[in-house]
């Protein structure tokens, strides 16, 4: 075998800045083709090195794009035994063995999330648990059931129909009565016709026959169900359900899911800490095989299948006040993350309630329940502090079925009855919900929030039951909050960064709907207070599934503006909370968000220039940690709230730290990771990582502190 060989000069090349950035100092590079880069970096590893110090490709490309791709292929290398024995969906490694059936012919797989991240003095692999979602495999006939939760009908009504399509569209399956064709067919709906009523030729004596009868000549097959599947890209081809066998390992859109089916999901994936170190190092042990995998070796890699071990410190929580005439004092500091509302009184009521209705999606016979429910929760209010007005609300039962389009028609009908009695716009409806029917729910805020415009709250009929006090006072917290109220605030001594000088907090994200082309919704809120409790949001559509929020200027120039009405004064200080940015994206905020952001703050005054700090906020990481010695965990067996890391697993140059500011009810705590891409300010790493911290406490809507900070992003 020959091989042609054609050598080209690229450019000169100084090994000695090579070497700097091989000992993690800083090459003089500006650019380079990652191509050329990669072929110099093996020539002189093979010449100059016994051992492939990885950590060199991260120093030399940062964040940008290019370095991705080279990441990309360490992360091939580890991935390629895994991905020749199970099955492999981005960098998560899955195991039909450990699937569990989640009800209606879904079923959940556990497996392995790798990879591979640079730190401080070497690479490391980030390896977690993970699971997903699968649809389970077998005759279609056998899972159309499972799906309706209802046996097969004769002939399907158009709403079973369109379930059934909405479920299967994009199915692979193989034909049972084909064995010996190994090929993929992919659904493309449920066909509207059975088998008695479409027609097709018998290939021998091209008489025309129905697909049933077709199947009994030419197959020996009766079929059992006359419903059939139409085929993607093959315009007349349809197959009867029984006779396809749904391929193992389709993942199951995580979005169609049933409450009922979260719920199951939730139940074995929330895993205690000491048990998801247990699966990982099992995983590591026996399906990632990190010591056996001959390529990596070959590379020069090694990877040690111990657990890192970190240095972490925990930050002291602050001070939390509520009104100085409490009964249980007027601070309160708070342990393990959360703390009690018992006997506090909100910092401030919000407006008089006066104008109200209750709408009760129930029976009318359990409008007892619920009028007694109100009585208690007018109470509870009243004793945090509200100014309610009107103890004795209108209520109307409600009787629920239909659709959304039905149920907006309704909340509109009921809002109009009530405008009309009160003689007065409404400044909250209440509504009892039966069971927690997310498509009810979306159309009741829908229906409030766009159409009508007025706050909602929403509460369920299980604890309308209860009538628990604790309950109550957690809704009041909310309803507070929507009638212009303060529930807590921090103590001005435990923000003075906030507190000294007006600040502004800002908060940014975009949401992505699932499916079809529907827009993607931006949001950007910023505070009014001094405290960081009080939030203006502006909302606005764009692009599906761009990230990069394109009017960030024009909405930050409304926000700032509000904020000048309400103060009398523009911050001097702007800190901006990015959320949902990979590290791909980290060049689209700075040039363009960051840039859009300088320019609102010109076009309000050419001379105002405010020092701006940009924090990228990541929460979709599997970096978790775990404490070594028993009495440093929290009750759950999680680091306790407050844990920081900033050393060792953190980017050689950027400033980025993880925070882990919560208590987990459930499972492993995961902590944020934060990135400050631009910092103005010039806050050191102790100052901004307090203030991050102490933010996370001032979430209006709930008494324990919460997993990313600042509330901004939580507010949108």
């Amino acid at each position: 075998m020959e091989y042609k060989v054609e050598v080209q000069k690229l450019d000169r090349v100084d090994l000695g800045e090579l070497k700097k950035c091989l000992e993690g100092k800083e090459m003089k590079w500006e650019y380079f083709d990652l191509g050329d880069f990669i072929i110099i970096l093996f020539i002189y590893f093979n010449f100059i090195c016994k051992f492939i110090n990885l950590f060199v490709i991260f120093n030399f490309f940062s964040f940008n794009i290019i370095f991705i791709v080279g990441i990309r292929g360490l992360n091939a290398l580890i991935h390629h035994i895994p991905s020749m024995k199970y099955t492999q969906f981005g960098e998560s490694t899955y195991l039909p063995s450990t699937r569990k059936s989640l009800g209606g012919g879904v079923e959940l797989w556990m497996g392995w999330f790798e990879s591979v991240r640079p730190g401080q003095d070497s690479y490391f692999v980030n390896v977690n648990t993970t699971y997903t979602v699968f649809y389970e495999p077998g005759i279609l006939s056998n899972l159309i059931p499972k799906y309706l939760n209802s046996s097969i009908p004769e002939r399907f009504s158009q709403n079973q129909h369109d379930r059934v399509t909405e479920l299967i569209r994009g199915l692979q399956f193989r034909p049972v009565h084909r064995p010996q064709v190994n090929t993929r067919l992919k659904i493309k709906r449920l066909c509207p016709n059975n088998a008695y009523d479409i027609k097709i030729d018998m290939p021998d004596s091209g008489e025309k026959v129905d697909i049933y009868t077709y199947f009994q000549h030419r197959y020996n097959i009766t079929l059992r169900h006359v419903h059939l599947v139409e085929l993607e890209g093959r315009r007349n081809d349809k197959v009867p359900i029984e006779l396809c066998n749904v391929i193992e390992g389709q993942r199951f859109p995580v979005a169609k899911l049933t409450s009922a089916q979260r719920g199951a999901m939730i139940k074995h994936t929330a895993l205690r800490p000491q048990e998801n170190v247990h699966r990982i190092n099992e995983g590591v042990q026996d399906v990632l095989q990190f010591e056996k995998d001959f390529k990596l070796s070959s590379f020069g890699m090694e990877v040690d299948e111990q657990m890192a071990i970190i240095p972490a410190r925990v930050l002291k929580p602050p001070q939390i006040s509520y009104h100085s005439t409490s009964k249980a004092g007027g601070t309160v500091r708070p342990k393990e993350g959360g703390w009690n509302l018992r006997d506090r009184k909100f910092v401030r009521s919000g407006n008089t309630l006066r104008y109200w209705v209750v709408v009760a999606f129930i029976d009318q016979r359990k409008f007892n329940q619920a009028k007694q429910f109100v009585k208690e929760l007018v109470n509870t209010s009243r004793q945090q502090g509200m100014d309610i007005a009107e103890t004795n609300p209108r209520i109307n039962c409600v009787k629920p079925h239909g659709d959304a389009q039905t149920y907006q028609r309704m909340i509109e009908a009921e809002y109009n009855n009530a405008r009309n009695h009160l003689l007065n716009d409404l400044q909250l409806m209440l509504f009892v919900l039966p069971d927690d029917d997310e498509k009810r729910y979306r159309a009741i805020k829908y229906t409030t929030d766009t159409i009508i415009g007025v706050p909602s709250q929403c509460v369920q009929l299980d604890k309308v039951y209860k009538t628990s006090k604790q309950y109550c006072a957690n809704v009041a917290l909310k309803i507070n909050l929507k009638l212009g109220g303060t529930n807590q605030s921090l103590e001005e001594t435990e923000i003075p960064q906030l507190t000294k000088e007006p600040v502004m907090l800002l908060g940014a994200d975009v949401t992505h709907p699932t499916g079809g082309h529907m827009p993607s919704i931006c949001a950007v809120v910023g505070s009014l207070d001094r405290q960081g409790g009080r939030f203006i949001s502006k909302l606005e559509s764009q692009r599906t599934r761009q990230e990069k929020i394109e009017n960030m200027g024009g909405m930050v120039k409304e926000i700032l503006i509000d904020y000048r009405s309400k103060n009398n004064i523009l911050p001097l200080r702007i800190i901006m909370y990015r959320d949902g940015v990979s590290e791909s994206q980290f060049e689209m905020v700075l040039t363009h968000e960051l840039e859009k952001i300088k320019d609102a703050c010109k076009e309000i005054d050419e001379t105002y220039n405010p020092p701006i700090t940009f924090v990228i906020v990541g929460k979709r990481h599997h970096t978790r940690f775990y404490p070594q010695q028993k009495n440093d965990t929290d009750s759950k067996g999680n680091c306790v709230a407050g844990t920081v890391v900033d050393r060792k697993i953190t980017h050689p140059y950027l400033f980025d730290f993880f925070l882990q500011s919560h208590t987990s009810l459930h499972g492993t705590s995961r902590p944020a990771h934060y990135h400050v891409l631009f910092d103005e300010n010039k806050f050191t790493s102790d100052i901004l990582q307090n203030l991050t911290h102490k933010l996370c406490y001032n979430y209006q809507r709930a008494t324990r502190s919460v997993s990313i900070a600042p509330a901004a992003c939580k507010y949108q």
